[in-house]
């Protein structure tokens, strides 16, 4: 069975990993796990069988789909349980960035002191939304050192400026908690890709305009920064004690990319 867990702090130590993988291989080989044994969550261990799993093998990582979770949502849940203990699951204070999807419905069944929120700065949109918290990452509405963990799944490509965010993350987090983030990464390269940025207020284009769908937005959410290796060293400065990437390949818990033979999420630590 394929279970990879390692953790880098460089780039160069990733790409050694990396050329060592036989990338067809693993999927090839976990595609036919998953398709005679199913797979589980991670959190509370249910089990789905193949016949529930929807597979697009061009698009693992957004795909391997229970119940509207996919394979990168799992890699964030294994982290979850690999860093915070959940024994005490009912009394743990997290902050999901992200409120009507179907993880965030997930969360809200298992944590019942999660917050899970949505951002706009429309007021149809905001009142649409109600009671659903809205949170500009960048200034949020918390008191310092309230949460145990904090989780962002494909969020920080979408913010005009990372570093305010791991600024308020390290600032909202308790003292040896953690934050966990997933990102479409430029794991290739030791710099962060500036597609786009604020200037005066306006979006100034600085490459072809990209947008992601967006449960709040239709027209969807443009992609300011595809974050590179830096990112570490990025949250160094933010405050936080250590952080790495976490690359997780699991055939028991459905965790894949097309790619790369595994999801990458950001683990930083108060």
């Amino acid at each position: 069975m394929n279970e990879i867990d390692n953790n880098f702090r460089n780039l160069d130590d990733f790409l050694n990993f990396l050329n060592r993988l036989n990338t067809l291989e693993i999927i090839h080989t976990s595609i036919q796990g998953i398709s005679a044994n199913g797979i589980s969550n991670p959190i509370n261990n249910d089990r789905s069988s193949f016949d529930q799993i929807k597979l697009e093998r061009e698009n693992l990582r957004e795909s391997i789909l229970v119940n509207g979770v996919n394979s990168r949502h799992r890699a964030i849940l294994l982290n979850l349980l690999n860093n915070v203990n959940l024994d005490n699951s009912r009394n743990l204070v997290m902050h999901l960035a992200e409120g009507i999807t179907d993880l965030a419905l997930f969360m809200r069944g298992v944590f019942p002191k999660v917050i899970c929120s949505e951002f706009s700065d429309v007021p149809e949109t905001i009142n649409n939304l109600f009671p659903i918290p809205i949170n500009d990452l960048l200034c949020m509405p918390y008191h310092n050192s309230v949460f145990d963990a904090c989780l962002s799944c494909d969020v920080f490509e979408h913010l005009p400026d990372i570093d305010t965010a791991l600024r308020e993350y390290y600032r909202i987090l308790k003292p040896n908690s953690v934050l966990l983030a997933s990102f479409p990464m430029a794991y290739g390269q030791e710099n962060s890709i500036e597609k786009a940025r604020l200037s005066e207020g306006a979006v100034e284009y600085l490459m072809e305009p990209e947008f992601h769908g967006d449960p709040v937005n239709s027209n969807g959410v443009l992609v300011f920064t595809v974050p590179g290796w830096d990112i570490l060293e990025k949250c160094r400065a933010a405050g936080f004690n250590d952080a790495y990437i976490n690359f997780t390949s699991s055939e028991k818990f459905g965790i894949l990319a097309s790619d790369i033979p595994g999801v990458l999420t950001l683990v930083a630590k108060k």
